[in-house]
């Protein structure tokens, strides 16, 4: 068999051919750089016929024909293809390691208020606690006892004071008024001690009528007696200064002396004033009564004003007298009228003045000591 020079160079070319198809990988690095390969089919008229693409080369040619290798020039790369349907998931991995611990994040909104629990069962029974003591005796030996009327005279003041028996406490009182007028205004009606009940009245309007007031007391046995508090001063106490209040100005009269702080002092008030000219004197608590004859604590009037008492820093003081000139207690008339009453510095000085809503026709003053304890 005679080759000629084309017939020796295809199979030349096949042999590389069949050479690279046994070696993919390195046909595969290299076949970038090698002209694409093809196999045809040639007829004896000399008709080329497809008989495969790429390295297919061993596909048979229909008889009467030859195999034919063309050899053509790498061609253009083509475009991109479609892309392909979804692959099948893949198997579930291996758990991976456990990761850093994140930063701490931001407090929470406050959550809406829950509802509310249901009801508790109800406890067991405690047990019976310890007996009281007994008790005391309720009131009895009630009583009312009237006192003596006044006169029936057109005066404009009036008391009366009504006394329990020896034995009884007042626990209650009142008053009548009798006579030619009715606008009467009572502006004392209250206990004058344990065992007295005392009231007195103001005519305001026609004072040429007759009228007369007359107090009563409720008493009851005295099953208990308890003392009124009394006070006991300092012996000897130290006077800091003395000062004259008079009656007859609504002036305050302050002291040149500072009370210390937190320390305590003793004020004396002593004397008497006419709240109205002739018998009619007033102390630093209490008032006569030309009518009854008799001293009246203070008199606490607040629509009219006639008060009288003597005022410490602009109140009013429940000053202690004593009978005995000793022992000093409350609602206590002061014969001597001297009276005292307690207080407690404050770093600055202290004011007095006679409360009375008018000042024309008041005389005299108050002397008031201030003494250190």
């Amino acid at each position: 068999m005679k080759f000629n020079k084309k017939t020796i160079i295809g199979i030349s070319v096949i042999t590389l051919i069949i050479t690279l198809s046994f070696t993919p990988k390195i046909f595969a690095a290299i076949s970038e750089n090698i002209p694409r390969v093809s196999t045809a089919c040639e007829s004896k008229a000399g008709l080329l016929m497809a008989a495969g693409d790429g390295y297919s080369i061993f596909k048979s040619c229909p008889a009467g024909s030859r195999r034919v290798v063309i050899v053509g020039e790498k061609g253009d790369k083509g475009d991109k293809g479609d892309r392909g349907i979804q692959g099948l998931t893949g198997l579930k991995g291996e758990q991976g390691i456990q990761g850093l611990i994140g930063p701490k994040g931001d407090t929470g909104l406050q959550g809406g208020k829950g509802e509310q629990g249901i009801q508790g069962l109800t406890g067991s029974k405690g047990d019976t606690g310890a007996a009281g003591t007994n008790g005391k005796d309720g009131v009895n030996g009630y009583e009312i006892v009237t006192g003596a009327s006044s006169d029936s005279n057109p005066s404009m003041w009036k008391g009366s004071t009504a006394v329990c028996p020896t034995g009884k406490k007042v626990v209650g009182g009142g008053y009548n008024v009798s006579g030619q007028i009715i606008e009467i205004f009572v502006f004392d009606n209250k206990p004058l001690s344990d065992t007295t009940w005392k009231v007195a009245g103001y005519n305001k309007f026609d004072q040429s009528l007759g009228w007369s007031l007359q107090a009563y007391a409720i008493c009851v046995n005295n099953q208990e007696t308890t003392p009124i508090p009394t006070i006991t001063p300092t012996p000897n106490p130290t006077t800091l200064e003395t000062l004259q209040v008079s009656s007859m100005t609504p002036e305050r009269v302050q002291s040149n002396t500072i009370l210390e702080k937190g320390k305590n002092y003793l004020i004396e008030a002593s004397g008497t004033f006419n709240y109205v000219p002739g018998e009619r004197l007033a102390d630093a608590e209490f008032w006569y009564n030309t009518d009854t004859r008799t001293w009246n604590e203070e008199i606490d009037v607040p629509p009219l004003g006639y008060n009288l008492d003597l005022m410490v820093n602009d109140l009013p003081q429940d000053w202690l007298g004593s009978s005995d000139g000793i022992n000093y207690s409350i609602h206590t008339f002061s014969p001597n009228h001297i009276y005292r009453v307690y207080v407690q510095g404050d770093d600055k000085p202290i004011s007095f003045y006679i409360h009375n809503s008018s000042y024309d026709w008041k005389q005299g003053s108050l002397t008031v000591s201030i003494k250190s304890l």
